[in-house]
């Protein structure tokens, strides 16, 4: 018996012609959505915690180590404290960055430290000691963390435990892409089905 899947239609496509298409704009569609996420700051206002902070709170509150404005910071009243946010979700990070808040003729000794669960941590980059506005890491893969762990580390010259901003930069898919994910997953879908329609057809005509 001969299979019509296979016979050419009126449009003149075959259905071995129509399957590897949508595949490839199954792919395409995929990687398009990719391609069009944004990059944003995913540590911005999201919830965080510390050790302690300076005479309780006040002008150097815990939330202001991810508020997004310039000229505010968390102060640790110590120079050993860590400060850490909570992601609110396993993200993919890129780069963390790091100002800190230290007086002129200090500098700060501390360690980025991040976890998916807030059990388990590894390091991001080296134990860190300088002085100035703003610190990049790069993290390898990108890394896939939710919390992000600031500790400073007292010692002699150190300035008490500061942190002017915390940014953890990774990559969200814009509004559009979802609708490209959607599309070409959809694509994937059709081709997976048509192929088990085919095939039992096939085992079909082939029964005796």
């Amino acid at each position: 018996m001969q299979d019509d899947s296979f016979c050419p239609t009126e449009k003149g496509i075959t259905m071995k012609r129509a399957l590897p298409l949508a595949l490839l704009l199954g792919a395409s569609c995929l990687l398009t959505s990719l391609a069009q996420a944004q990059t944003t700051n995913l540590a911005l206002g999201q919830p965080a915690t510390a050790s302690g902070s300076y005479t309780g709170g006040g002008a150097y509150a815990i939330e202001f180590g991810n508020d997004g404005i310039p000229g505010t910071w968390w102060n640790g009243g110590t120079h050993s404290a860590w400060w850490q946010v909570d992601l609110q979700a396993q993200r993919s990070i890129d780069t963390i960055l790091v100002s800190s808040g230290d007086g002129p003729g200090y500098h700060i000794t501390f360690q980025l430290s991040a976890s998916t669960d807030g059990a388990t941590w590894f390091n991001v980059g080296d134990t860190t000691t300088r002085s100035g506005p703003t610190w990049t890491y790069s993290v390898d893969n990108p890394g896939t963390m939710r919390y992000i762990r600031y500790t400073t580390i007292g010692e002699s010259g150190s300035d008490w435990a500061s942190l002017g901003e915390l940014q953890a930069v990774g990559a969200v898919p814009e509004p559009a892409a979802f609708g490209l994910m959607a599309a070409g997953l959809a694509a994937i879908g059709l081709v997976a089905r048509r192929r088990q329609q085919t095939q039992r057809r096939l085992d079909t005509d082939r029964q005796p």
